[in-house]
C-alpha cells in the first residue's frame, strides 16, 4: 500500500553495464596480476635494511657480515643438511640455492669448495682441525692440522703445476752452471711451493690473527644425541668462538662439554 502511494517515488533501475570487449577483460586481468606481483615483490622493512648492511651482488660470492637465519630441513643422521644451511645462511641464499654437500659425490669437502669458487674465483676454503683445551670451564682452541679445500678443478690445476716444478728441479740440477748455494736457496724456494700446494699443512699453533672477527662453519658434538653437528660461528681471539646461528631450528647450539671438532673460514 505505501508503494502504492503517490507520495513515494520509485527509484529507477540502475542502468545496464556497458558491453566490454574480450581484448579490456585481458587487459584488465593483466593489470591486476601485475599489480599483485609487485606487492608481493616488495622487500620487508628488515630484508631491505639486512641488504643495505650485507649487499650481495650479482657473480660474487662473499660471506655475509651478519649471516642470514636458514635453517636445516633433513635431519637424518649422517646425511642431514646443516651444512647446507650453514653455508646458506652465511652467503645469504636460501636452500633451493646451495646443494646438499653431504649427498654430492666428491664429498662435501670438494664440494664446498666448486660451490665457492663458482662465485668467488680466487676464494679459498681453509678447514682447520682444533686440538681444544679446557680451563676452569673455558675452552681454547689451536689448529693441530689446516686443509685448503679444492675442488676437483683445482686438483687437476695443482697437479699441472707440481709436474712443472719436478722438470724444472731436474733440468736445474742437471745444469754445472749453478753454484751449490745457488741450488741450494732454488731447493728452498721449490720446497716452499710444494708446501704451498700440499693441501694439507701440520700446526700446533694459534689460529692466525687474519681469522679474528671471521664467519666460520664450527663442528662439535650435539646437544641432542651423540652425534656431530655445525653451526655457524665467529672466531674471536686466541681460539675463542662466539655462537651465531645454529641450523637447527631448537636452537641449542653445540655440546660446550666437548671439544669442538673443526671449523671452517672462506677468504
Amino acid at each position: 500500500p505505501l508503494l502504492n502511494s503517490p507520495l513515494v517515488e520509485v527509484p529507477p533501475p540502475p542502468p545496464l553495464p556497458p558491453q566490454i570487449s574480450q581484448s579490456e577483460v585481458a587487459n584488465a586481468s593483466q593489470k591486476r596480476i601485475s599489480h599483485q606481483r609487485i606487492k608481493t615483490d616488495v622487500p620487508k622493512k628488515e630484508d631491505f635494511l639486512n641488504f643495505l648492511t650485507n649487499p650481495v651482488l650479482p657473480g660474487r660470492r662473499s660471506p655475509l657480515a651478519s649471516p642470514r637465519r636458514i635453517y636445516q630441513n633433513n635431519f637424518s643422521p649422517g646425511r642431514g643438511n646443516a651444512i647446507q644451511a650453514a653455508v646458506a645462511s652465511i652467503f645469504g641464499q636460501t636452500l633451493l640455492d646451495v646443494p646438499n654437500f653431504n649427498e654430492m659425490p666428491e664429498g662435501y669437502e670438494a664440494a664446498i669448495a666448486r660451490f665457492y669458487k663458482q662465485g668467488a674465483e680466487d676464494g679459498m676454503c681453509v678447514k682447520m682441525k682444533l686440538d681444544g683445551t679446557c680451563k676452569d670451564g673455558n675452552w681454547s682452541y689451536k689448529a693441530s692440522e689446516v686443509k685448503y679445500l679444492r675442488s676437483p678443478e683445482d686438483k687437476e690445476r695443482v697437479e699441472v703445476i707440481r709436474e712443472n716444478c719436478i722438470r724444472k728441479i731436474d733440468s736445474v740440477f742437471n745444469d754445472e752452471r749453478f753454484t751449490l748455494s745457488q741450488l741450494g736457496e732454488f731447493s728452498k724456494q721449490i720446497d716452499k711451493l710444494l708446501n704451498m700446494l700440499s693441501p694439507v699443512q701440520n700446526s700446533s699453533h694459534k689460529i692466525a690473527e687474519e681469522y679474528n672477527d671471521k664467519i666460520c662453519i664450527l663442528k662439535g658434538k650435539s646437544p641432542r644425541s651423540d652425534v656431530g653437528h655445525v653451526v655457524v660461528a665467529k672466531h674471536l681471539a686466541n681460539g675463542k668462538f662466539e655462537m651465531v646461528h645454529d641450523t637447527h631450528p631448537d636452537s641449542k647450539f653445540l655440546d660446550k662439554s666437548e671439544a669442538y671438532c673443526w671449523c671452517m673460514f672462506f677468504l
